[in-house]
């Protein structure tokens, strides 16, 4: 008995196919890795894009009106310096009140006078007025307190401050000379021309030997004189 024997069919090939060739090229393996690639990094990109915009939509812009604004800090109430006001300027012509005397308690009013004379010839008239009121308050008929403030006043130029003191210091002590020498600077520049060569006139008789009272005693009587001829005369 004969046989007959067919070739074996290859893999992958049919039998219609002469041979077990087969018409349909093969895909080499190559291939499939370059195809894999591709289509992940497809993928990727799609998931990318997904989710870029799933966030877009989740993260909504809020409204102008609820945006908060910063707010600078606000300042303490007690840490703000109160506005310092300025001090009021003195008038013309009025006595000024005396700065607190820079003395110390318990000094008797014989100390306070020389202090305020020794201020005086300082120049520094404030702090002799000073000195010369709290020795009238605490003796008020102390002759040469009452003379050391009509002094301080005078040599300030507040000579209707001045002419009460004076006043009561001549009340007190008659004869001193100072006062009455004072006092009549006081009547000169007020242009009570007579009353100061009154006063003037009374220095000089108690102390006749002063130059500068008897200045003062030729000033008033040539000013008196001027007055009554009714012509200028120098200051």
């Amino acid at each position: 008995m004969r046989t007959i024997s067919f070739p074996d069919t290859p893999l992958g090939a049919s039998r219609d196919e002469p041979f077990g060739l087969s018409t349909t090229p093969a895909i080499r393996p190559s291939t499939w890795a370059i195809v894999l690639v591709i289509f992940g990094l497809v993928g990727g990109l799609a998931f990318l894009a997904s989710r870029l915009d799933r966030s877009n939509h989740a993260a909504p812009t809020a409204p102008e009106s609820e945006v908060e604004t910063a707010t600078p800090p606000s300042v303490p109430t007690e840490q703000l310096a109160p506005p310092t006001e300025p001090a009021p300027a003195p008038s013309l012509g009025a006595a000024p009140t005396a700065e607190a005397p820079a003395v110390a308690d318990g000094q008797s009013v014989d100390a306070l006078v020389r202090q305020s004379r020794e201020a005086s010839e300082r120049g520094e008239h404030q702090a002799a007025l000073a000195a010369a009121e709290a020795a009238v308050a605490l003796d008020p008929d102390n002759a040469d307190a009452l003379l050391a403030q009509g002094r301080s006043h005078v040599a300030m130029r507040h000579f209707e401050a001045a002419e009460q003191p004076l006043l009561r210091s001549i009340d007190v002590d008659p004869a001193d000379a100072e006062a009455r020498n004072l006092l009549g600077l006081v009547y000169l520049e007020q242009g009570r021309s007579r009353e100061a060569l009154e006063s003037f006139e009374q220095a000089a008789a108690l102390a006749p030997a002063d130059e500068a009272i008897r200045r003062n005693l030729e000033r008033a009587r040539e000013r008196v004189a001027a007055e009554a001829a009714d012509v200028p005369a120098t200051r």
